[in-house]
């Protein structure tokens, strides 16, 4: 995730036994913004960095693709 430039990041909690799929889940169905904290290096494992990110959904009155969310880095 470089500052300024453009990058990929993917997340997923699959596993239904896990403490945090219920609440997810309901905050994601019922449209709620979620914020991520992630941490990361660079190739080598350095320069560790932590970024928030504020995931809110996409809402248009006449919106195709109502499952569509917005992300924006709100701490870097």
């Amino acid at each position: 995730m470089p500052a300024g430039d453009v990058s990929f990041w993917q997340a997923a909690v699959r596993d239904t036994s896990d403490p945090l799929y219920g609440p997810l889940r309901e905050a994601i169905e019922a449209g709620t913004s979620l914020g991520v904290d992630i941490l990361y290096g660079d190739h080598e494992g350095g320069q560790r960095t932590i970024t928030r990110f504020h995931l809110t959904r996409r809402s248009h009155a006449a919106d195709q693709d109502p499952w569509l969310w917005i992300c924006a880095t709100s701490r870097h």
